[in-house]
């Protein structure tokens, strides 16, 4: 009697520690859907992807999650429409996502970096540099406050300035921000990045002329590419 009473015991209280509360089901829900939206996108099923990632947006929303949680989902999403074409859509979806940022971290909290960069790269797609300009110019204000001027993670952030000012055809701007990433990356172990900033600053001196010292960059090309075999 007593074996029984206490195996009885024993399934009541292991079903209820399985028992999720709504709030934590949500959570697990929004891990589980996101993930199978990111298949379904990877495999161009964009219907299936676009269902499932506003499925996962509503259990992140409905569990508490950080607003930094809610804005990844969406800017998976903007990406699914940036592919199928529907800009509108995705703008609108990046915007939302950095303004719950905004709203629960201040307009300088590191978190909205990544926001920035994506809404920066999405104006810049679609054509809209002075727009991009902005976005990447808040990003980098926010990184540098963060982690200082001579980080390694302004790298990408001040490659993506360049291209917009190479595509402005601002060449002197270009040039101004490609010599200090190829600064910063000289200061850093990866030598892949240093290989793009090098390259990425001889095509400007090319296109403004200055060949002698574009092959004099390229030369150190070689040696880096040369030593990582």
């Amino acid at each position: 009697m007593k074996k029984t009473l206490l195996l009885a015991l024993t399934c009541s209280i292991t079903a209820n520690l399985i028992v999720l509360p709504p709030v934590l089901a949500d959570a697990v829900s929004w891990d589980k859907t996101s993930k199978e939206a990111t298949q379904a996108a990877n495999k161009k099923d964009y219907e299936t992807a676009i269902t499932l990632f506003k499925k996962a947006i509503d259990d992140a929303k409905g569990s508490g999650l950080e607003a930094k949680f809610i804005a990844l989902t969406m800017s998976d999403l903007a990406n699914v429409y940036r592919d199928q074409g529907k800009t509108t859509e995705a703008e609108s979806l990046l915007k939302e996502g950095l303004a719950l940022k905004e709203k629960a971290y201040g307009s300088m909290d590191p978190t909205l970096v990544s926001s920035l960069a994506n809404l920066g790269q999405f104006y810049k797609n679609t054509g809209r540099l002075p727009e991009a300009s902005a976005m990447l110019e808040r990003a980098c204000a926010i990184q540098e406050k963060k982690s200082g001027p001579n980080s390694v993670m302004l790298v990408p952030l001040l490659n993506a300035k360049a291209s917009i000012a190479m595509s402005s055809g601002d060449d002197e701007q270009a040039l101004k921000l490609l010599n200090r990433v190829v600064s910063l990356a000289k200061g850093s172990n990866d030598k892949a990045t240093q290989i793009i900033s090098m390259n990425n600053l001889a095509t400007v001196l090319r296109r403004q002329g200055k060949s002698a010292e574009a092959e004099a960059l390229l030369a150190q090309v070689v040696q880096l590419q040369t030593s990582q075999k």
